[in-house]
Order: C-alpha cells, then structure tokens, then sequence
C-alpha cells in the first residue's frame, strides 16, 4: 500500500479500490458471481487507472480474475491470471514488509479459488511453500483467517498450523512449525 509519510495509512484511492475488492469478495462467498464480477471489474478499473506496477494493482487483478472465472468467463480469467503470475514469478522474493510482525514468513491472503477448493490444491499448495521454506532455512510459516462460516479455520488445523495466540485485526493468527 502506499506510504503516507512514515506509516502504512492507506491513501484514500486505496480505499475504495479496496472497498470494491472487499465487496466483490463477500458477495463471492454468497454466490452471487455476477455481482461480485462488477465490484472486482470497479476496482480493478481503479488500479489500472491508478496503480499499475504496484502490489495493490496485482492483488485486484488476481481477484478479478478469478471472479471472471467464478462466472464462467474462463478465457479472461486465464489472461488476468497469467498476468498476475508473471509479475509473482518476476519478485523472486517475499512481498514487501506489510507490517506483520513474525518470527518466520507471512501467508498473506492465500486462497484458492472456489472451484478447486475441495480438492487438494490447497495442500498442495501448502506442501510446495513448505519445500521452498525448508529449502531456505525457514520454519515458521503464519498466516491468519476469518473466521464464520466459510473459515479455512479447519483447512490450517488438518494441514498442522496452531493458534499463537497473536490475532491481526479480528483473525486469529497461527503458524506451522516445522524442522527445516
């Protein structure tokens, strides 16, 4: 997010980039796709015309192209994709510090999108950042989730993740500790 003097305060573009976002993701998890495409297709119109290039930017676009997939519009979907996978691939590291304090590695927002979920992506997934993580001396992945109705709560604990203890806004935090 864009820095505002020396503090991570969000800009208030941001904001509604976000707002749209965080609404597309709500009516996702209710299943009403259509609606949710247009509050992605807002704000990813928002960054493209704001913030190309900057973490915001891919973050959207990675939403709106599943919410193209959520719709059926799998063409599209696999074009924003393949874009968002290259700018991932390009940063060879972890995303910039976003103030998350952790004695290990931050999973921030990792999903799956709806039609995978289920079926053991999610593990895999998993599995792969833990073989990186080993590889590099690393032990302590921590992520955080919502919590309600459709929580990952369940996912993380049958992966091994435990509570901290530690919460980020009302997430509870957890971590997997492993031998690297």
């Amino acid at each position: 997010m864009t820095k505002n003097s020396s503090t991570y305060e969000l800009i208030p573009l941001e904001n509604v980039v976000l707002k749209h976002a965080n609404a597309g993701i709500a009516l996702g998890a209710e299943h009403r796709f259509a609606e949710s495409l247009e509050q992605w297709r807002l704000a990813a119109q928002l960054a493209d015309a704001n913030f190309e290039g900057e973490d915001l930017y891919y973050w959207v676009r990675g939403g709106y192209g599943a919410a193209l997939h959520d719709v059926g519009r799998h063409r599209e979907s696999i074009a924003v994709s393949k874009l968002v996978r290259e700018w991932t691939l390009s940063l060879r590291q972890p995303l910039a510090d976003d103030g998350v304090d952790c004695p290990g590695v931050y999973l921030w927002r990792f999903m799956i999108a709806r039609p995978f979920q289920g079926k053991g992506v999610g593990k895999k997934a998993i599995e792969l950042v833990v073989r990186d993580l080993k590889a590099r001396g690393i032990r302590e992945p921590h992520t955080s989730y919502g919590m309600g109705e459709a929580s990952p709560e369940g996912f993380y604990k049958g992966l091994g993740f435990v509570p901290t203890g530690d919460s980020h806004g009302e997430e509870p935090e957890v971590v997997l500790k492993f031998a690297a």
